[in-house]
């Protein structure tokens, strides 16, 4: 009877045990959710980030395009007769497209300063109303090839400030993480005078 008794308490113990081991399956999950969440936001956010740096290129682009078919002719120029603008009128036909561009790409512009700060012999800078640069317009940028030759080029950097949602969200896995709110991202283009 004692071996029949084990037997049965043995029986019993392993039905106990795997109505347990269904349980441990949820507890399992509950303690794998956060790190889930956290991977798919980081992946998202980080997905984000790198949209928006396609997107900053791509402007940069277009605007090294244009500048490259304007002619450098009014560089020394102060100011645009035809805009009033503080900038050449080809540098400020520059910032336009790269404006317009940027808002065709769903990116807010209303920051983006409409005069430039010259800060090279034929580079100006156009800042954000916090005062970090936002559109760079170099039309003497020089670049020299293998053989050794200088051309003369059109260099365009657009930066734009991301809020990562990411910070947040590793705060649920730590308290004490800490992860920068937002930060400049940047797209630059460099195109051969023509």
């Amino acid at each position: 009877m004692d071996a029949g008794h084990s037997f049965h308490s043995r029986r019993r113990l392993a039905g106990l045990l795997w109505r347990r081991t269904e349980g441990a399956q949820l507890l399992e999950f509950a303690m794998v959710l956060p790190f889930l969440v956290v991977l798919a936001m980081g992946a998202f956010d980080f997905g984000a980030g790198f949209l928006m740096k396609q997107k900053l290129t791509n402007s940069a682009r277009e605007g090294a395009r244009i500048a490259s078919q304007l002619s450098q002719i009014d560089v020394t120029s102060t100011n645009c007769p035809s805009t009033g603008a503080a900038a050449p009128c080809t540098v400020d036909a520059v910032r336009d497209a790269v404006v317009a561009y940027m808002q065709n790409a769903g990116l807010d512009t209303s920051s983006i300063a409409a005069s430039p700060t010259k800060t090279g012999p034929m580079e100006w800078t156009y800042s954000n109303s916090g005062g970090q640069p936002i559109i760079l317009i170099d039309r003497g940028y020089v670049v020299t090839d293998p053989g050794g030759a200088v051309i003369l080029s059109n260099r365009v950097v657009v930066s734009y400030p991301y809020n990562w949602s990411f910070a947040q969200i590793a705060k649920i896995l730590s308290a004490s993480a800490s992860f920068p709110a937002s930060m400049m991202i940047s797209g630059e283009a460099i195109m051969k005078q023509l």
